[in-house]
């Protein structure tokens, strides 16, 4: 019997990322991102050469929040006043869930800063 090979888009990989980081901070390992996604730790390396590469392609290529997919949805329909209440704990939320990324990514910059080698 063969191996099976499946092949995950980047955006799954960057997904787990998201979840594993907010959940676990500046400690999450590349094993867990890799369980979260469903692959092994070598795949992720595949694609990403460190897990500060994951991290960054993370952060610049967040996937697009709930609030923005469905605006379109909205337009015209229901209640105005409705929809922009919608919207707005929307953007919340979703500054809520990012927020903890980039208070790592602060972090991370503030400890290089601190601990890095005098040249």
């Amino acid at each position: 019997m063969g191996i099976v090979t499946v092949t995950i888009p980047d955006e799954q990989i960057l997904e787990a990322v998201h979840i594993v980081f907010v959940r676990d901070g500046i400690n999450a390992t590349t094993r867990d991102i890799a369980r979260q996604a469903g692959v092994g730790e070598g795949s992720l390396f595949r694609r990403f050469p460190t897990k500060e590469a994951l991290f960054t392609a993370a952060i610049l290529t967040p996937p697009p929040p709930a609030w923005v997919r469905e605006l379109e949805t909205l337009v015209g329909q229901g209640d105005l006043r409705a929809n922009l209440i919608h919207v707005t704990r929307g953007i919340i939320q979703f500054a809520q869930e990012g927020l903890p990324l980039v208070m790592v990514e602060w972090a991370q910059s503030r400890a290089y800063l601190c601990f890095r080698p005098f040249h």
